[in-house]
């Protein structure tokens, strides 16, 4: 017996296979921001302990009573879901009770987990986006320059940089900036730093993502009374694609750089090969604007520094100068995806 529901205009897909007949299950596949939900109960000794395995890693276990089983909602991941149920019975048997797959496919998440680090069009448009985890060395200095320039950017905050300097997240507010989620603490999320791989950190579980990303727009909602835009970018950029799948459950979009527009802005030892000087960083855009390179492109800097000397925004005056020179538009990450196709 197996029942099944899907929720009205929901654009998904779930198709399943069932070798047994004993299990029961429902498919919740609710619209944002709830996760999409396999409910499994079914017939077994009572006392039995029943154990599920989904895609191969134990999950859950519970007791059965009266005769029957029912464990917590299981989230189901986009693709194949392969789900096992043993049983140990009073008698130290152990038995397969269930053994199943259900294939699920969601448009909505298919496209939020897609990360965009440009936009593919001819069009002369660039999005210049600052990061803000923890420094503000310069950080009036950034938003004199963008007032009085009268540029709009994208801001990535952390949790913890809401919650301590709420006086200059405000005046970014009060200028007309768009303002998208960095996490609560700027944690490690992958292995890329050790080893160049981006498998997931031990730590860093559905149960994580979803804090650090709702810890951080709770905040800002506590302050400002309105919720961060729907769009996010791992600290250090660091990601794969379970991870971005996570954040898109949540209703987030990763946004990361275009490839040669980091500015390496955070690099703050001068005797580092990453290290960039100001007229550094200006010739280095400058040649790709020349290029023809921008176009669609997002620049990464960050809302403060932890140099001494040597500060990143003394080019931002004289950058964004020649980018309205060449004719381009500088504008938010919001503004920037009404315009053809990221890729």
């Amino acid at each position: 017996m197996m029942k099944r529901m899907l929720v009205p205009g929901e654009k998904s897909t779930i198709s399943q296979e069932i070798d047994s007949t004993s299990t029961y299950f429902s498919c919740d596949t609710s619209f944002v921001p709830s996760p999409h939900f396999l409910s499994i109960s079914g017939n077994a000794p009572s006392n039995a302990i029943i154990g599920l395995w989904h895609n191969g890693k134990f999950v859950s276990s519970v007791i059965s009573s009266f005769g029957q089983y029912k464990f917590p909602p299981q989230i189901l991941a986009l693709g194949k879901n392969s789900i096992n149920i043993w049983a140990l019975y009073d008698n130290g048997k152990k038995a397969l009770v269930d053994s199943f797959s259900v294939t699920y496919f969601s448009h909505r998440l298919y496209f939020l987990a897609r990360s965009i680090s440009k936009l593919s069009t001819d069009k002369k448009v660039v999005a210049l986006t600052f990061d803000a985890g923890s420094g503000t060395s310069g950080a009036d200095s950034i938003i004199r320059i963008l007032h009085q320039l009268n540029v709009k950017s994208t801001f990535f905050l952390t949790g913890r940089f809401i919650r301590e300097f709420p006086d200059l997240v405000q005046r970014l507010i009060s200028d007309g900036h768009e303002f998208g989620n960095h996490t609560y603490s700027h944690p490690h999320l992958t292995s890329w730093e050790q080893d160049r791989n981006h498998t997931s950190l031990e730590y860093v579980d559905r149960k994580f993502i979803y804090a650090q990303l709702n810890k951080t727009d709770s905040i800002f909602y506590h302050h400002f009374k309105e919720h961060l835009r729907p769009f996010w970018r791992a600290p250090y950029g660091e990601y794969n694609k379970e991870i971005l799948i996570w954040a898109a459950e949540l209703g987030y979009k990763h946004i990361r750089w275009t490839d040669q527009c980091d500015t390496w802005d955070w690099v703050d030892d001068p005797e580092s090969p990453f290290y960039r000087t100001p007229d550094e960083i200006y010739a280095h855009l400058n040649t790709l604007l020349i290029n023809e390179k921008l176009n669609g492109a997002i620049i990464l800097m960050h809302f403060g520094s932890n140099r001494k000397n040597d500060f990143p925004y003394e080019m931002l005056n004289k950058l964004i100068g020649s980018i309205r020179e060449k004719d381009y538009k500088i504008l938010t990450i919001s503004q920037l995806l009404s315009y053809e196709h990221p890729v």
